[in-house]
């Protein structure tokens, strides 16, 4: 009887122990997720900038090789 116990009380604790592991792990994925997103967003950032660069130097080539009567 106290064997049974014992057993039933060390699988409770080794459940629990288990399902703190499970949320440490699905936390973890979501910090991962969520960096990931963030690295991502700051992708897209940098591609904006560097077209509206690419697009700010095209006007001013335009605007260099333009006549000034253009204008």
């Amino acid at each position: 009887m106290k064997q049974a116990g014992r057993r039933e009380e060390k699988d409770e604790e080794e459940e629990e122990e288990g399902e703190e592991e499970e949320g440490e792990e699905e936390e973890e994925e979501k910090e991962e997720e969520e960096g990931e997103k963030e690295e991502e967003g700051e992708e897209k950032e940098k591609e904006k900038e560097k077209e509206k660069e690419k697009e700010k130097e095209k006007r001013e080539k335009i605007r260099h090789n333009a006549s000034p009567s253009a204008f």
